[in-house]
C-alpha cells in the first residue's frame, strides 16, 4: 500500500512561516524590554549611557524595539552589550 504525499499549498506554508517570525520577533521584544528595565534599574551612569547609545533608545517605543527585534544582527549585537554591562556591573557590586 503506498501513501500519497500531497503538497502543501504555498499559501498555508507561507502563513506559517509568517506565524513563525512573528513569534520570534514578539519574543525578542519581550526580552528586550526586561533588559531596558534591568539595565535601567541598576541606575548605574556607566552602564545607562552606553545602553541608551547603543542598546535601547531613552523612552523607547513599540517601533524601536520592533526595529531591533527585526534585525538579527542588531538584536545580537544589544544582547551582547546587556551581558557585559551587567557582567561589568556584577563584578563591580559583588
Amino acid at each position: 500500500m503506498a501513501i500519497e504525499i500531497i503538497p502543501i499549498p504555498t499559501e498555508i506554508v507561507e502563513k506559517v512561516r509568517n506565524e513563525q517570525k512573528n513569534n520570534v520577533i514578539g519574543r525578542r521584544i519581550a526580552v528586550l524590554r526586561e533588559m531596558d528595565e534591568v539595565i535601567r534599574y541598576m541606575n548605574d551612569e556607566e552602564a545607562i549611557e552606553p545602553w541608551l547609545m547603543c542598546g535601547v533608545p531613552d523612552e523607547a517605543n513599540v517601533e524601536d524595539y520592533e526595529f531591533i527585534a527585526e534585525n538579527h544582527e542588531e538584536f545580537i549585537d544589544v544582547v551582547k552589550l546587556f551581558a557585559r554591562l551587567v557582567s561589568r556591573y556584577a563584578e563591580e557590586d559583588f
